[in-house]
């Protein structure tokens, strides 16, 4: 059996976003395998919180190598470079799965993967040439590349000047056994948005529900919207006619297993957000796993979104989010047979049990394992 090190750089474990789900279920299904896991953090990570945003099975050996709560890309460089290649060589992992670029050694290198979610720009001292720079020497010197859908495998081989085929596809990971799944009969007529920061578009997902007038009152239309709410949120929507504003209920943080539920009550999902290379969106593979037909922008990856089959795309525009919706909304036929779809397709390609295989085959692939 095989000893794997996940690693995530400057942002909690128990924090609930995409990277987190798909490290904690990873992480699970190679426990169950029979495979020794560790998972190693940057800042301090709250273990019942994690508990509570992503109810593992199995809980890996978690690391915190600070106990601070975040840290400058400096001090982010300096503990890993430090104490964290430190405990890596402790544990000799046979694979080291990297999610954030760090500059490890040679020996740590060589059992390294390094894993690009996506390809927005977080500043390295202030200049994309060094950031840029500062990726290539690190991700080259990896036994290997990995990306989570395929457009952006084809963006990161030109930012780091290497043949797309060196760069492995595979997908962000989800335990699809923890994902409920309601008829449409059983189903609120309701429309669900995840996330309140700004690349999310909150905004344009209640625009898009605003310009569904007719059907408001007709379906008894709400829109659920998830994440911190801002002020500036709240101000636009108290801008709204009240028979429109009445409909939409902030909720503000949602542990795991109500937001699985939710996921599962509604019959659309909105994810409007914004990407420089389409990303595989945790948010929207989440809704297909409990059958939810999604409305995503081209910012979602065609890999994720098979248009007018589990879902539709469309531009970030109100008025063609509103016409998918209604589409969808009006359509029981249409609903089922996306719906239908989004479940054969996501199972099979963002479950774990797949996932985890393929990231096994990566130690095969490297001659140094020890």
């Amino acid at each position: 059996m095989a000893v794997i090190a996940i690693t995530r750089r400057g942002v909690p474990l128990h924090t609930p976003d995409g990277i987190n789900v798909h490290i904690f279920a990873l992480s699970d299904e190679l426990i169950s395998s029979g495979h020794d896991v560790y998972v190693l953090s940057d800042v301090f990570s709250d273990i019942d919180l994690i508990k509570k945003f992503f109810s593992p099975q199995n809980l890996p050996s978690l690391i915190c190598l600070t106990d601070r709560k975040s840290l400058s890309k400096y001090q982010t460089l300096i503990v890993w470079l430090s104490k964290g290649q430190r405990i890596l060589r402790e544990i000799l992992p046979d694979l080291i799965i990297v999610n954030g670029a760090v500059p490890f050694s040679k020996d740590l290198a060589d059992r390294s993967c390094f894993v690009s979610h996506d390809l927005e720009k977080r500043k390295i001292i202030g200049s994309d040439f060094l950031r840029i720079l500062y990726k290539r020497k690190v991700y080259l010197r990896a036994s290997s590349i990995v990306a989570t859908c395929s457009e952006l495998r084809d963006s990161l081989s030109e930012e780091l000047s290497v043949d797309k085929d060196k760069i492995k596809v595979i997908p962000t990971c989800f335990d699809t056994r923890k994902y409920h799944y309601y008829r449409f009969e059983e189903r609120e007529n309701a429309i669900l948005h995840i996330g309140t920061v700004f690349y999310k578009n909150p905004k344009l997902t209640i625009q898009a529900f605003s310009n569904l007038e007719n059907l408001l009152e007709h379906l008894d239309l709400k829109l659920y919207i998830t994440g911190n709410v801002t002020e500036e949120l709240l101000n636009f929507v108290n801008n709204l006619k009240d028979y429109i504003k009445n409909r939409i209920v902030f909720l503000g943080l949602v542990d795991e297993n109500n937001f699985k539920k939710l996921l599962a009550q509604v019959k659309i999902v909105s994810v409007p957000s914004t990407y420089t290379t389409p990303v595989a969106s945790p948010t929207a593979i989440e809704a297909l796993l409990s059958g939810t037909p999604v409305v995503a922008s081209y910012g979602i990856s065609k890999d994720v979104i098979i248009d007018g089959i589990n879902g539709f795309m469309c531009p970030l525009s109100p008025e063609e989010f509103a016409e998918k919706f209604k589409r969808i909304m009006s359509d029981k036929n249409l609903w089922e047979r996306m719906s239908s779809n989004a479940l054969t397709i996501s199972r099979d390609r963002f479950g774990a049990h797949n996932i985890a295989k393929k990231y096994l085959e990566l130690i095969l692939l490297n001659p140094t394992r020890r």
